[in-house]
């Protein structure tokens, strides 16, 4: 019980400041004051959208001719408001051509839909550069400056009364808060989605962007696991940084 007690007060400690990263990072992220890149990434995301609405909601349409348009839509096959509001505006048998066209224009194969998929969401990535810069730099100053300012305590560790030490019991080091932050903050992670979309091939990156995010969770697996079978607790991180997790109210004792 106590073991169990002991990870999951650091569980709620890191999770109550990743959540604390993630808002502060947001609100500098939301802002189109401070961030350069915020109207190109919502004029990017809305295309993504789109992307996916009129791929999924124009693929299983089949329009033979006007004739057949007018069933489909009187007997509510197609439910499209902007189709149907298009066709109730159509005077004429050129028009309603020209309709179908349109609807025709929007449907796309799976190819077609994939790679313009793929293209929008290189996009999106390239675009998101402030915001993977802003969690590198916003994960340090909480994580080692004011860690380090306050004895190895952030706001998550002092609520679950937790706290940072070196593994000889003295107070833990800036240096070794900025280690232990490296493999503890996702900072490799943010680090290569800020650099890789602007310094490799699109398509290869398209490749193992996939790729480098499944490691980063696997090895954050890896890490709980070591922490929670290891004798004293101690983590791959820790175990790098030289450091441990200490429960205060047994310190005392």
């Amino acid at each position: 019980m106590k073991r169990f007690d002991d990870f999951y007060r650091r569980v709620l400690a890191y999770a109550f400041d990743f959540l604390l990263i993630q808002l502060f990072v947001s609100i500098l992220v939301d802002s189109s004051v401070i961030n350069f890149q915020h109207n190109d990434y919502s004029k990017t995301y809305k295309e993504y959208e789109n992307n996916y609405e009129e791929y999924y909601s124009y693929k299983d349409i089949e329009v033979k001719d006007c004739e057949d348009l007018r069933t489909q839509i009187e007997n509510k096959k197609i439910k499209l408001d902007e189709i149907t509001t298009a066709f109730s505006e159509v005077s004429d048998e050129d028009e309603c051509d020209k309709l179908i066209e349109t609807i025709n224009s929007k449907k796309l194969s799976e190819e077609e839909f994939d790679k313009r998929t793929n293209n929008l969401f290189y996009k999106l990535q390239r675009f998101s550069t402030f915001k993977y810069v802003m969690m590198v730099i916003i994960t340090y100053l909480y994580l080692v400056l004011f860690q380090g300012f306050t004895r190895g305590k952030t706001l998550g560790k002092k609520i679950m009364r937790v706290r940072v030490s070196s593994k000889d019991d003295k107070d833990v080091t800036y240096k070794q808060l900025a280690i232990r932050t490296l493999f503890l903050g996702n900072v490799i992670y943010y680090s290569l989605n800020a650099i890789l979309p602007w310094t490799i091939d699109k398509n290869v990156y398209l490749l193992i962007g996939n790729g480098i995010y499944v490691l980063n969770n696997l090895f954050y697996i890896v890490m709980i696991v070591v922490a929670y079978s290891s004798k004293d607790m101690i983590g791959i991180h820790d175990k790098i940084a030289g450091t441990k997790v200490i429960i205060e109210e047994r310190l005392k004792k």
